[in-house]
């Protein structure tokens, strides 16, 4: 099967950073960029005194709208993101309060709000399993008309001088640089693997694990992003190399830390940086092809229906400043894409950075994870039995 890489210009970087989603044959088009989506300029009018509109008083009058409906509704996923609420509420005097859950379950209640007419929340916070679930179900607001604030619209404040939309109704405010090639440092010398195709030397035959792409993990996500670059002969003459297939995530890690293999594809990051804190030699690969950056459960969301539409504004502004960003990196520890939120307390492997090519998932390719599944269920299949 011949297969190719759909470049999206999600973020381009003066300087060539290239942050690229990837799709094979018949999986779409890059979706649209913000200017394609009518990114619109706050409202301008002439008041009874002749004077113009500005944005500085739409959003004075929002807030005091906002104040008005005294609440937003919050529906999120596990985001860490106590702190920021707070602020929120002392910073406009508006109550954030927030329902935890999946994706799955957080979109299955809004849908059921929806039917019945019964909306509860203002504002969904998920990963892109979200946007994928919720989208087709006409959950979601158009995101381009809702922006006010001059710092949250400029695109020369957000990594790549882009808005990082990632379509129209969804903003992914966080980007965690995660790779999915890591080597046991006392095994694989620096420099000894530079793409993936150096994999697929005798001497790393039965020393690769491979995070199950038939699992919900990385796995799975890296097989989806890959697979497009890499091609059908690639995966095929892989199987031939007897790579460890688990879904246990915290045992392929020490696995891979204690020696016992010399690779690890798709280990679950979190995991991988708890032992790297513990001083156990292990390190990530940047190949030619790029690395993974992924939001998290950093996405932004506003519901059609909202019961406090203006709060739901203020709160998407608010969110995507640089003080909201500070406060939501600070606490979830991953970096946001506004380029002017500091980056001290993070690990420096995570911070996207200038130079670099960078995998990341279009609407397309999330519509696509079951086809993408089935596929990696038939190469595998040798291996998964």
């Amino acid at each position: 099967m011949k297969s190719k890489v759909l470049w999206l210009a999600l973020f381009a970087l003066i300087g060539s950073v290239a942050y690229t989603g990837c799709a094979p044959d018949g999986l779409g088009t890059p979706p649209a960029t913000p200017a394609d989506w009518g990114f619109k300029a706050p409202t301008t009018a002439q008041t009874t005194q002749g004077k113009e509109k500005t944005w500085q008083d739409t959003w004075d009058t929002l807030v005091r709208e906002a104040k008005k409906e005294g609440r937003v509704s919050i529906y999120r996923g596990a985001t860490p993101m106590n702190r920021a609420l707070e602020r929120f509420r002392q910073k406009y005097g508006i109550e954030a309060t927030s329902l935890t859950g999946t994706p799955g379950e957080m979109v299955e209640r809004l849908a059921r709000e929806n039917r019945a007419r019964a909306n509860s929340a203002d504002i969904h916070i998920t990963g892109y399993g979200g946007l994928r679930l919720a989208k087709p179900q006409g959950l979601l607001l158009p995101l381009s008309d809702l922006i006010v604030l001059p710092e949250v619209r400029d695109p020369g404040k957000w990594f790549g001088g882009k808005f990082p939309m990632i379509d129209d109704s969804q903003v992914d405010f966080l980007g965690r640089v995660s790779s999915s090639l890591w080597r046991n440092t006392d095994l694989v010398r620096e420099g000894e693997i530079r793409e993936y195709r150096d994999l697929l030397q005798p001497k790393w035959k039965g020393q690769i694990i491979l995070d199950d792409p038939q699992g919900s993990g990385a796995g799975t996500q890296w097989f989806r992003m890959y697979y497009p670059l890499l091609g059908d002969d690639f995966m095929k003459t892989f199987i031939g190399q007897e790579p460890m297939i688990t879904r246990d995530r915290r045992l392929e890690v020490e696995w891979l830390a204690r020696g016992k293999y010399s690779l690890l594809i798709g280990g679950n990051y979190d995991n991988l940086l708890d032992f790297r804190k513990a001083g156990e030699p292990i390190e990530l690969v940047e190949t030619k092809e790029g690395e993974y950056i992924g939001p998290g459960g950093g996405c932004i969301q506003v519901l059609k229906e909202a019961p406090h539409p203006n709060a739901a504004r203020v709160f998407l502004n608010w969110m995507l400043s640089q003080e909201g960003q500070t406060l939501i990196s600070e606490e979830t520890l991953i970096p946001s894409l506004r380029v002017d939120v500091p980056t001290g307390h993070l690990d420096p492997r995570t911070v996207p950075k200038a130079g670099r090519v960078y995998l990341a998932d279009t609407l397309e390719t999330l519509e696509k994870a079951n086809e993408f599944m089935a596929q990696s269920g038939r190469i595998f299949a040798p291996l998964l039995k």
